[in-house]
């Protein structure tokens, strides 16, 4: 995997872990040949699909890899300290997402400190645990949770949560954005560049994991989308982060919520008198368009079961003034949005030296007051999903 080489071992969990063989013995007996996986009649192909997007590839995640994003069971990671977006966090998922998706499961986690005796008795271990337990038994079954408590010693509570996201494995890391410290924090001491993610929520992003990282800013179970259709804004562009963003939103949508890919164009492709090439927003949008209306329609055999879901394209304006992030923000907060969903191409950023989510992805997730969905994807060169991947899942 490429940019795998500086992360810790015990700390990297590879990228759709179903997809690859048990072994590299497995991989070799596999056959390797470029046939399409297997699709009722009638159902587009992955080639009608690029010619109908007029050959844009740019951003575009193979078949394959986009019906096991949208097929596998949903298994979440819970790590709770007793703060208010914590636990309105965990009822939102027991609620919301295991109601709606029968095979989804989640884990618990909870990391305690012996020695801080100071914490609020609702943050306390034996309560926290009383109180999980309880929400857990009266929602869903035994057979689809767990419920894990870590004494933290001499590791830093990230890494506990870096460790679980690899042996559940997770596809998503479900967090507070801010914890119990931001609670000690005055309101004017925090502004735009002020805001950090919580030093958790950093870290888990930072060890380049290819599960998404849902940040909840709510507050208030009264806030989220439990008896109502959620609204989802996707940040899109030509990078796969972006189109893994759009595949995450769809994944962990219900029927009847609404998705918007929005995609904000350069300023000067606005101004009639100059000159530009936009090459690069009619790619953006040929991929969109197409893919909305084949969600629509339900084209394709794996997203037949989201027609159910309004799905549409947005290419935005802006000023010279504005920046990408602010007209992504006002967007969701005019539309009333529930998530805001952002990809980053973590493992790689990480292993350049750099932080684990772009500037504007960034800016969109500090700036936004929706919940935020951080959608890492962890790259793969093409020897490996050739000789792993596509044909481990070649048609007998």
């Amino acid at each position: 995997f490429r940019g795998a080489a500086a992360l810790p071992d015990c700390l990297l969990q590879p990228p759709l872990v179903s997809l690859l063989p048990a072994s590299a013995a497995a991989a070799r007996r596999a056959p390797r040949a470029r046939r399409p996986f297997a699709r009722m009649d009638g159902v587009a192909s992955e080639e009608e699909f690029l010619a109908a997007c007029h050959g844009v590839r740019a951003g575009w995640i193979d078949f394959a890899l986009c019906q096991q994003m949208l097929t596998q069971d949903i298994r979440v990671l819970a790590p709770v300290d007793g703060s208010a977006r914590a636990m309105t966090g965990l009822t939102y998922i027991l609620e919301g997402w295991l109601q709606h998706d029968k095979t989804a499961f989640v884990c618990v986690l909870h990391v305690y400190d012996e020695g801080k005796t100071y914490l609020p008795y609702n943050c306390q271990k034996d309560r926290l645990k009383t109180s999980c337990e309880a929400i857990l038994e009266s929602s869903v079954s035994h057979t689809r949770f767990r419920l894990e408590f870590v004494e933290r010693k001499q590791e830093s509570t990230w890494h506990h949560i870096c460790k679980v996201v690899g042996s559940l494995p997770a596809n998503f890391v479900c967090m507070g954005f801010f914890g119990l410290k931001y609670q000690d924090k005055k309101e004017q001491d925090v502004d735009f560049m002020g805001t950090r993610f919580s030093s958790n929520v950093f870290h888990v992003l930072n060890m380049g994991k290819s599960c998404g990282v849902i940040c909840i800013k709510d507050d208030s179970l009264d806030l989220l989308p439990l008896r109502r259709p959620a609204t989802y804004v996707v940040s899109v562009n030509l990078s796969r982060p972006a189109m893994k963003a759009f595949m995450d939103a769809l994944r962990l949508s219900k029927p009847g919520d609404v998705i918007h890919a929005v995609y904000v164009k350069s300023f000067v492709e606005t101004q009639s008198h100059m000159q530009t090439d936009p090459g690069y927003t009619t790619a953006v949008c040929a991929l969109y368009k197409t893919l909305c209306r084949w969600l629509r329609e339900g084209s394709v055999e794996f997203l037949a079961p989201y027609r159910d879901r309004t799905v549409d394209f947005v290419a935005l304006d802006k000023t010279a003034e504005q920046r990408v992030p602010e007209v992504v923000v006002n967007y969701a907060e005019e539309l009333g949005a529930d998530f805001v969903a952002v990809g980053a191409n973590a493992a790689s950023r990480v292993a350049r030296g750099k932080p684990p989510v772009g500037t504007a992805s960034l800016r969109i997730c500090l700036a936004t007051t929706r919940n935020v969905i951080v959608s890492s994807w962890f790259d793969v060169s093409p020897r490996v999903y050739e000789s792993c991947v596509r044909g481990a899942l070649a048609p007998e």
